[in-house]
């Protein structure tokens, strides 16, 4: 909704009907325009006769003053008149019989309106249930995590509970959001109810909770008055805004968690999985007790993706919005700390391909790359830029009946952070949001999201994402969960109301799967980088409990990364670094805390660079260490090293012993290629001339690059091996 209004018009007697009707008609010189009409009024004056359908009288007092004498007519039986004007503290009046007349006096107050109602006919239950009070009030009780749940979801989240109990030495409480309701709204809808239940344990339980999970799927229907196919079954609250534009609408969760003081700073964590059937809640708690109990180890465990905005909008027009890039740049330079290794999809850099659409322009690069990290894996994916309940960015980079099908990442699941317009609208009656159909996939998709549910400013949004990434990895005390750090981001922002519109769907209790243990490269000879020359890395975990670790390393080594510039069409100039080229990716073995890899240096380096990286990721006996050495010199010179043979290449695929030239191959077929050059090695920097491509039936336009597959064998930098999936 753009704009609201309400309008107030009195109707001569001419332009009403005889049938008591009036047509309403709107033009609109907007496209889409379109008008909803939420209510209409309508007074008319009456005399004191009651409705012929109830035997009611419904009326207000004219504005006089003193006392008054009514007279009502047609009123037989047991007849009551109430004055209704506060409608908490209705007053009884008695009355006299005078004929086939009602009659009663009361006095008027000028300017105070008064409303009367006076009825023959009294409404009876049609049934009653004994209630039995919950034992939601007890102060024995206590709770790290709670859990509200509908009843036909208790397996899941009893499930859950016992994950929490036994992985994070959590108490736990699993309560029925119906308990809730009775208890704190008398059994009506009232989301308030779960804020006063929230506030009532948070004050009286001998444990205070820090979590509160919402398990169960909302609409902003609460009387269901559309018949929407998606049931509200942990409602959330809708903000009280009298104006219904979209960007005064809210959703907000962080609501249930305002139990402490007049404040609207977030006393608990919260989030919501945001189930509507039993399997759905079982896809996503299976997710997070596999995320926490037994991740899937590896290096990208490391990588965070970020994904920035261009400049252009709807229709493919320049609309200077330089902002999306420069906040993201802010970002990774400012709150990513360097251990993590960031790739970089900033839509500037992927050429643009105009088509007849209401976007009017695609880059279809950003899209496959995207998709490629996500599927490779990444720890988190942070996307800065325009959005709705479907898709990322006017050029539709990430759209959701398009690349849902797309995402097979298996069980690297990343965590998206989405500064974006309603993405995560999980609210709406007969259809659910990306976000949501993402978290719900079994065995891939997600394991969780914080983005906004509702239109919301970039300004905002960067600034909100500065301060959850400062407190996400934050250095000092004990690693705060996914709830814990945007509760505390919430405390150094400025703009309440945008922030307000974010919520996390997700469990809010769960930590991000950083590697926790720090490891140090100690040494790195040569100190410098030299083309064709063969380095060696060492270095060793660092603390007590892990110094007679034992394990698995692995290792990359980035160029020196780029500085860049781009302008946009209307004369804009924006600067940002991109990574380096990876140089070397490979695995060597943890012993007693230590490693001790070699590499050789491909020649296509940036020669007197000053910024190489060396990232270091291990993992073993439950454990995963986490190192970085950056700022490392490249020479200006190369060592000479003759090498005028090719690598070896042999061709198999999975679940195959061998392969022969001209055997059949299947469609979407896993092939694995093994690479070795005893003498330099395989060269990964992708750099034109030197990738590793492959092609089907000699078509060279649907060539695809496999580079960024090629792993090197554990403990050898001379061959390793590649894993793609055919296409169809």
């Amino acid at each position: 909704i753009l704009r609201d209004r309400v309008r107030n018009v009195v109707l001569s007697s001419g332009t009403i009907r005889q049938n008591n009707t009036v047509q309403i008609a709107y033009s609109s010189t907007e496209t889409f325009g379109r008008l909803y009409v939420d209510w209409i009024e309508v007074a008319v004056e009456d005399g004191l006769s009651p409705n012929a359908e109830n035997a009611t009288v419904d009326f207000i007092a004219p504005p006089d003053s003193g006392l008054t004498r009514f007279q009502l007519s047609n009123l037989d039986g047991d007849v009551r008149i109430f004055d209704i004007s506060d409608p908490v503290a209705p007053r009884y009046f008695a009355f006299e019989r005078d004929g086939g007349n009602l009659v009663f006096s009361d006095s008027l107050i000028a300017g105070k309106p008064t409303r009367y109602f006076a009825s023959s006919t009294t409404l009876v239950p049609e049934n009653f249930r004994l209630y039995t009070t919950s034992d939601l009030r007890t102060p024995t009780k206590g709770a790290d995590l709670v859990i509200i749940s509908p009843a036909e979801f208790f397996e899941e989240a009893n499930r859950l509970a016992e994950h929490k109990r036994s992985f994070r030495n959590f108490e736990v409480e699993v309560i029925d959001v119906e308990t809730v309701l009775n208890e704190f709204s008398w059994g009506l809808l009232d989301p308030v109810a779960i804020r006063d239940f929230n506030a009532y344990a948070f004050q009286y339980w001998r444990k205070q909770p820090r979590f509160v999970l919402l398990l169960g799927d909302a609409t902003y229907d609460y009387r269901n008055l559309g018949k929407g196919s998606n049931r509200n079954l942990v409602p959330n609250y809708q903000g009280e805004e009298s104006r219904l534009e979209e960007l005064f609408n809210r959703n907000i969760e962080a609501f249930f968690t305002y139990v402490n003081g007049n404040d609207r700073d977030m006393d608990l964590a919260i989030g919501r999985l945001p189930a509507q059937t039993l399997a759905q809640a079982k896809i996503m708690v299976d997710k997070i007790i596999d995320y926490e109990a037994n991740p899937e180890y590896g290096i990208w465990r490391t990588t965070l993706t970020m994904v920035g905005d261009d400049e252009l909008v709807t229709g493919g027009r320049d609309n200077n919005e330089t902002i999306h890039v420069q906040d993201a740049e802010r970002i990774v330079e400012n709150y990513v700390p360097e251990y993590m290794n960031v790739e970089k999809i900033y839509l500037m850099q992927y050429r643009a391909v105009r088509e007849a659409s209401i976007s009017g322009v695609r880059k279809p690069g950003a899209q496959i790359d995207l998709l490629q990290h996500i599927n490779n894996g990444s720890l988190i994916v942070n996307f800065v830029g325009h959005g709705n309940p479907t898709q990322w960015a006017h050029e539709v980079v990430f759209e959701q009946g398009r690349d849902f099908p797309l995402i097979q990442n298996g069980r690297k699941l990343p965590y998206l952070v989405a500064a974006t317009c309603d993405f995560g609208r999980f609210d709406r009656l007969n259809s659910q949001s990306f976000p949501e159909e993402m978290m719900m996939a079994d065995g891939r998709g997600i394991i969780g999201i914080v983005t906004a549910s509702r239109v919301v400013f970039a300004s905002s949004n960067a600034r909100f994402n500065e301060q959850y990434y400062r407190q996400l990895f934050r250095t000092n005390g004990v690693p705060l969960t996914i709830g814990e750090a945007f509760a505390n981001a919430r405390l150094f922002t400025s703009d309440i109301t945008n922030d307000e519109k974010y919520s996390i769907l997700g469990d809010p209790s769960m930590l991000l799967g950083i590697p926790r243990v720090p490891a140090s490269i100690s040494a790195i000879t040569p100190d410098s980088l030299f083309a064709l020359n063969q380095t060696r890395v060492q270095g060793q975990l660092v603390g007590d409990s892990v110094s007679t670790g034992t394990g698995q390393v692995e290792l990359l080594v980035f160029d020196d990364r780029k500085n860049t510039f781009y302008i946009t069409s209307n004369g804009l100039t924006v600067s940002y670094f991109l990574p380096g080229n990876l140089l070397f990716r490979g695995k060597g073995t943890l012993s007693d805390g230590q490693f001790d890899m070699r590499f050789i240096v491909p020649k296509d380096v940036t020669y007197g660079g000053t910024d190489a990286k060396v990232s270091l990721y291990a993992f073993g006996e439950g454990m995963e260490a986490i190192g970085v050495r950056d700022r490392i010199p490249i020479s200006l010179r190369s060592s000479v090293l003759f090498d005028d043979s090719g690598p070896a290449i042999a061709i198999n695929f999975e679940d195959r012993e061998t392969f022969a030239n001209g055997d059949p191959v299947p469609q979407q077929a896993s092939m694995v290629a093994t690479i070795i050059d005893s003498v330099s090695g395989i060269n990964v920097t992708a750099e034109i001339g030197h990738k590793i491509t492959f092609t089907v039936d000699g078509e060279t336009q649907n060539q695809l690059d496999l580079t960024s597959n090629f792993v090197y064998f554990p403990n050898d930098f001379r061959g390793g091996q590649l894993v793609a999936q055919l296409p169809e």
